[in-house]
């Protein structure tokens, strides 16, 4: 279909259908859906979330969100993302609020943080290393670190020795 898409005259469909067709072959995301214990765990199994896939996204997580229990998103496989990812993210989270529910996210690699932190939102999402963590299997859950970026600077204001002014040499008379 996709070789129709692109020589329109050679489409014995109409060229609406043609274009729906190419939509359906470019925009499938891969995903897995697994229940353990009180939570869902939704893993994104793409390289970036973005654009391309944000909307058939926020779709699933609509889907999916569980009728109880948390809901664990797995980015461990993903390395990029932009800000219709983080908007997908947004729509689940949202969602779950609503009843009281939490959304965790397990596995972020470094560009996903970054964007996270450029946007602002590293303190909407609970972060974990793993899905394991976001469980709670290991005994006590922890959370993956996101300094803020205050406590950098006072990191670095601590840390850094005062410079002391050198002192004045008197001229010889």
């Amino acid at each position: 279909m996709v070789g129709y898409f692109m020589h329109p005259a050679r489409c014995l469909d109409t060229s609406l259908q043609c274009v729906y067709n190419y939509h359906i072959l470019k925009l499938n995301m891969r995903f897995t859906i697994k229940k353990e214990e009180n939570s869902t765990i939704f893993r994104l199994n793409e390289l970036n979330l973005d654009g391309r896939i944000s909307s058939e996204l926020k779709a699933e997580f609509l889907i999916q969100c569980p009728l109880e229990g948390d809901f664990i998103v797995d980015l461990s496989p993903v390395e990029a993302c932009d800000p219709d990812g983080l908007s997908a993210l947004l729509v689940a989270k949202r969602e779950l609020e609503e009843d009281d529910r939490r959304l965790k996210i397990a596995g972020a690699a470094k560009g996903v943080m970054h964007s996270i932190r450029t946007a602002q939102l590293h303190d909407a999402f609970q972060f974990f290393d793993s899905v394991h963590h976001a469980l709670g299997l290991d005994g006590a859950a922890t959370k993956k670190k996101t300094p803020s970026k205050k406590k950098a600077a006072v990191k670095k204001a601590v840390s850094k020795p005062k410079s002391t002014p050198k002192a004045k040499r008197g001229k010889k008379k």
